[in-house]
């Protein structure tokens, strides 16, 4: 008797203490295998290594778009001979004046800019500029700066009035003209055939804006070429005839041969490293002449057949 009450009583006991074991086997089972405990979840996050925060998106800036041209009225001095007037807005200044007249002829015709340098523009150019109109040419007359002082009406200028001053044929000239291309292609179409024609300061400048691989054929007259700045060898003054590697666009060179203003070896010494690049030049040296060619009666007409030529071989011939 006593044999079998020992026996009822511990079986219960046994069988309590096995599901003991196997409820903690589980757990640890459950731990070492990574199970989705709380004790699991807390180590899991010190383990792991922040989460970067996410940058913002960046935005860009938004970009201003301009017309290549805008048209505004004759000014009240500028003789009303047919001129279309425009101006030429960009983003940080300045706005350079154009006057633009097309040719009557109906084919395609080629277009000269006449980068006008005195300082304002110049209506002593449009009667150049109508010389070329009557040989089949469109024509535009742009000023590349602004007076220093006030403009009064009996100087024939025009006042341009946001263009900036005169800093030399410097890269910042090169910028201003590179506008007033610019407001050539806007008023008369971006396929024109285009020319840039300068005298003196318009010249060099031109001269320097070939040299950045402009493609524009370029007519330079009694330009200036070395050394030249607001300030005699201050900073920004370059020697064109040092920077030829780059230019790509054929040139005629015209200079008189007792150029008072600038010496007649500036244009000679250009057109030597023109020919030594490759470059096609065209030149001619007006002997006795001085520095103002479209002004001497005995040489604007041959100026003005030298020009027509050199455009019609290197653009297109007008109808």
């Amino acid at each position: 008797m006593a044999d079998t009450t020992v026996r009822r009583t511990s079986s219960p006991l046994r069988s309590l203490l096995r599901a003991l074991v196997i409820a903690v086997a589980l757990v640890v089972i459950a731990s070492a295998c990574g199970g989705g405990g709380t004790g699991d979840a807390n180590r899991t996050n010190k383990a792991a290594p922040p989460r970067p925060t996410a940058a913002p998106p960046t935005t860009q800036a938004p970009t201003t778009t301009l017309p290549a041209v805008a048209a505004v009225p004759r000014p009240d001095i500028a003789p009303d001979e047919g001129y279309s007037w425009f101006v030429h807005p960009s983003v940080g200044e300045p706005r350079v004046l154009l006057a633009v007249r097309r040719s009557s002829q109906p084919k395609r015709h080629p277009a000269v800019l006449l980068a006008d340098s005195s300082g304002g523009l110049n209506l002593d150019y449009l009667p150049f500029a109508d010389d070329l109109l009557a040989r089949g040419f469109d024509v535009a007359v742009g000023c590349l700066y602004n007076a220093p002082e006030p403009l009064a009406p009996e100087t024939r200028r025009v006042p341009c009035v946001s263009a900036p001053q005169f800093d030399g044929a410097v890269d910042s000239m090169v910028g201003t003209l590179d506008e007033l291309v610019d407001a050539t292609y806007g008023a008369l179409g971006s396929s024109t055939p285009l020319a840039v024609m300068g005298f003196s300061r318009g010249a060099g400048i031109a001269a320097l804006r070939a040299t950045r691989s402009r493609r524009e054929p370029v007519v330079l007259a009694s330009g200036r070429y070395e050394g030249w700045g607001a300030t005699p060898g201050g900073p920004g003054v370059v020697n064109t005839a040092d920077l030829v590697g780059g230019w790509r666009a054929p040139a005629l060179i015209v200079h008189g041969t007792i150029d008072a203003a600038v010496p007649v070896a500036q244009s000679m010494t250009l057109e030597s490293a023109l020919r030594a690049a490759g470059v096609s030049v065209d030149s001619h040296y007006y002997e006795g002449s001085g520095h103002n060619l479209a002004g001497e009666p005995g040489v604007r007409e041959d100026l003005e057949n030298r020009t027509a030529q050199f455009l019609c071989a290197h653009l297109v011939c007008p109808a």
